[in-house]
């Protein structure tokens, strides 16, 4: 018993919660608004008679605008502080969703969406920075635990809401619900503290910003045109993305960087975001290939596929647990075991392309696995990074792994998706071959995260 009491960590103090939720309602938000606009492109494209080319526009302006703002959070939170950043960014958001819904033509609304992602791309990574700092190192994995496992449900919630509000209230109503919530979310963050440390800093970095949004912009595209099985603009654009890459490394010592990318040269930093982009790649790459799986290859209508992909969101929830766990044994050894799982995954996943037949709910099962066995590594990854470092680097460190995180999942989205078109026999042998190979870099980045961490018995 006195063991137990030991190892046990103390409670997290209520102030914690109560920031957490907050910032958690507005992360909510953005996220439920992104996956109900999925839903809605085509009602949008048939009011605006635009094709649905044209209208997939409202998505990827969105990812763009927040690609290019999510690594200038970073230095805006070092200037003005993360819950400053973090509570202009929910306002701005709040107003140019019902700028949205306010929208005459389709030019309006890409403009006015276009100004949504660039306030969800500042107001996320400044949200998680102010949760970090509040939490601090031996309560920050059951919080962004808790936390976490919240906000996947927005994902698997998107599709039933959006459809419910357009058949109710029409498409204007999936902007307008931003509101109330936007408003009140703002009153309540006026009447409590949250963290809010500043540091002195040199010019803007323009270069060295414009070098890294070009990066994300250029990913961002080419996992666009992979999707739309366009191979022409796929290699140009991985092509400049490279040498963007190159450039920035060349000259980041002769300019002021707009993230702090010297944080990588400690291991546990490096390792941890080399963990966050290749367990992206994977993540963002199952979600990809699964829904194509379902519908051609098991021959599930539309509807059961969306509800079949809930079961990425359930497995998720695991983060709650998972986090707990964390704060007790830190995070390099709990991401150690889920690779571990997510070898175990990847390698029945291979296994069943060789059946004769893959049945859906092998897909399902798969799915549930792969949502439990990357919760247990994606934020305690991160976690382990965020204990490690000072309060004043919290915003850099945070940008960092959520930069890192997107990119993966740009990479992975395109590698994924090129190779299901060149699977002819549609069993998905490639991708499982693919996700093992990934499996496998996760469990060794992980283990070399592992070894950089202590093994923490509180």
């Amino acid at each position: 018993n006195a063991m137990k009491e030991e190892t046990k960590p103390a409670p997290v103090p209520r102030q914690t919660w109560v920031v957490a939720g907050v910032i958690v309602a507005a992360a909510f938000m953005t996220q439920l608004d992104a996956a109900i606009l999925q839903v809605a492109l085509l009602h949008l494209s048939h009011d605006f008679e635009v094709s649905v080319d044209s209208g997939q526009w409202l998505v990827t302006v969105y990812l763009l605008a927040t690609g290019i703002t999510m690594p200038l959070s970073a230095w805006l939170c070092r200037r003005c502080g993360p819950a400053t950043i973090w509570l202009w960014s929910l306002i701005g958001f709040t107003l140019t969703s019902a700028g949205c819904a306010a929208a005459t033509g389709i030019v309006m609304l890409l403009v006015f969406r276009a100004l949504q992602g660039a306030a969800a791309g500042a107001m996320l990574p400044a949200g998680q920075s102010v949760i970090v700092s509040e939490a601090g190192p031996t309560n920050v994995g059951r919080v962004m635990g808790i936390a976490g496992s919240f906000l996947v449900l927005a994902p698997a919630l998107g599709p039933v809401v959006g459809s419910e509000l357009i058949q109710s209230l029409g498409w204007r109503s999936i902007f307008l619900v931003n509101v109330p919530i936007g408003v009140a979310v703002v009153l309540i963050a006026r009447r409590i503290t949250l963290s809010n440390e500043t540091s002195r800093q040199d010019g803007f970095p323009w270069l060295s910003w414009f070098l890294v949004a070009a990066v994300v912009t250029c990913l961002t595209l080419a996992s666009e045109a992979a999707a739309a099985a366009d191979r022409t603009a796929l290699a140009p654009e991985f092509a400049v993305a490279l040498l963007f890459i190159f450039l920035h490394i060349l000259i980041q010592s002769r300019i002021a960087s707009v993230v702090k990318f010297s944080l990588l040269r400690d291991r546990t930093l490096l390792w941890s975001n080399l963990v966050a982009f290749l367990a992206g790649m994977y993540q963002f790459g199952i979600l990809v290939y699964a829904p194509i799986h379902l519908q051609l290859v098991s021959h599930l209508s539309l509807s059961a596929t969306g509800l079949a992909m809930t079961s990425f969101a359930i497995g998720s929830a695991f983060l709650a647990y998972a986090g707990k766990i964390v704060d007790q044994r830190g995070g390099g050894a709990v991401t150690v075991a889920g690779s571990y799982g997510l070898l175990v995954v990847a390698i029945a996943q291979l296994a069943g392309t060789r059946a004769s037949s893959q049945p859906w709910w092998t897909i399902v099962a798969l799915l549930l696995l792969s949502g439990i066995t990357l919760s247990s590594i994606i934020v305690p990854s991160a976690t382990a990074a965020y204990a490690k470092i000072n309060k004043p680097d919290v915003p850099d460190a945070v940008a960092l792994n959520n930069l890192l995180l997107r990119v993966g999942g740009a990479v992975g989205s395109a590698v994924i998706i090129q190779l299901s078109l060149r699977d002819q026999s549609g069993a998905g042998q490639l991708v499982a071959i693919y996700l093992l190979l990934l499996a496998i870099a996760v469990a060794v980045a992980a283990q070399l995260l592992r070894q950089s961490t202590p093994y923490r018995r509180n």
